[in-house]
């Protein structure tokens, strides 16, 4: 079990100290959160963030994710002199439909 669930299980206690009662019974600390994540949904009409919670609560469904790894021929610009790599960005932006950068004229 992690930090939060550790913490979450522990008796809730206010400012004082003392045990949070609920109709007279303490509480943990999840108990007291699930209880406030309800009334706040009430409250406010708003189940959104209610559900996210709890769908993270019961655990989402596995989604795979497939990653593979391209190995891509990239040019080698090193060779090119500065007036050549000028030409190649001003090509590049030409394309992306960008103008030219401030300061080139």
């Amino acid at each position: 079990m992690n930090i939060l669930g550790r913490e979450l299980e522990k008796q809730a206690r206010d400012r004082k100290g003392q045990p949070i009662l609920i109709d007279g019974e303490s509480v943990t600390y999840g108990e007291l959160l699930v209880q406030r994540l309800i009334t706040g949904s009430i409250e406010t009409g708003d189940s959104s963030l209610l559900r996210l919670v709890f769908s993270y609560a019961e655990g989402l469904p596995a989604q795979k994710i497939e990653a593979r790894f391209v190995e891509e021929q990239r040019p080698d610009f090193s060779r090119l002199s500065n007036q050549e790599l000028k030409q190649a960005l001003a090509l590049a932006e030409k394309a992306n439909g960008e103008g030219a950068l401030p300061g080139d004229d």
